[in-house]
Parts: structure tokens; C-alpha cells; sequence
């Protein structure tokens, strides 16, 4: 039985894990696209102001050509540092444990679904020889 309450005690706290993490991605997802928008409108001022300190020495088209050269430099930069996010060590480290955790109490459980159907027929086996060596 000790396996089965571990199990449903594992599911009980994955469950209300689970929930919170929910929880908290969302609060941080808004707040997060809150400030994306914030940081849209500073970005578009920046650009502006940049516009208007390359303007007297530019052309126009020339200067939103630089504008644009150095966009695409910065973005392709975030991009390839971007790709290079795999898992780190302790997200590894974190998946590992839970696995050998959860192939464990698997095990258990089996050996407790094997064992105790074995016991009880060893258990009447046993009962029934007794009984037929007083008779």
C-alpha cells in the first residue's frame, strides 16, 4: 500500500506544482508583454532621434539605410545567441533525477503488485500443508 499513497502523494504535488508554475507564467507572460510595449515605444524614439542625428550629415535614404545596417546587425546577433539555448547542466541534472525517481517508484510498485499475490498463495500453500500433516 506504501507505494500506491507515494504515488498518488507524487501526483497530488505535481499536481499543485504544476498549477503554480501556471500560475506564475502567466502573471510573467503579461508582464512581460506590458513591457515589450514599453520597449517598442522606447525603441521607435530611439530610432527617431538616431534619424534625427544622422539627418544633417546624410541623406535621408542614407541615414535609414544605416538605421536599417544596424538593426540587422544587432537582431542576427540575438538571433545566433538565441539558437545556442539548449538545456544547461542543472535542467539536465534536475530531468535525471526525476526519471531515476520515477522509474523507482514504478519498480516498487511492481514488486509490491508481484510480491503480495506470491505471499498470499505461498502463505495458503503453506496453511494447507500444515493442515494436511495433523490430519
Amino acid at each position: 500500500m506504501r507505494p500506491l499513497r507515494l504515488a498518488q502523494s507524487a501526483i497530488s504535488a505535481e499536481g499543485l506544482r504544476l498549477r503554480m508554475m501556471l500560475r506564475r507564467v502567466v502573471i510573467h507572460a503579461a508582464m512581460a508583454a506590458l513591457g515589450v510595449i514599453f520597449l517598442l515605444g522606447a525603441l521607435t524614439l530611439a530610432h527617431v532621434a538616431a534619424y534625427l542625428l544622422l539627418r544633417p550629415r546624410f541623406e535621408p535614404l542614407y541615414a535609414i539605410l544605416i538605421l536599417l545596417a544596424a538593426d540587422l546587425v544587432i537582431a542576427i546577433a540575438l538571433l545566433l545567441l538565441a539558437a545556442n539555448g539548449g538545456p544547461g547542466r542543472i535542467e539536465r541534472e534536475a530531468y535525471e533525477l526525476r526519471e531515476r525517481a520515477r522509474l523507482q517508484a514504478i519498480e516498487a510498485i511492481t514488486r509490491a503488485t508481484v510480491l503480495i499475490p506470491l505471499i498470499r498463495t505461498s502463505m495458503r500453500l503453506l496453511t494447507d500443508y500444515m493442515s494436511s500433516r495433523r490430519r
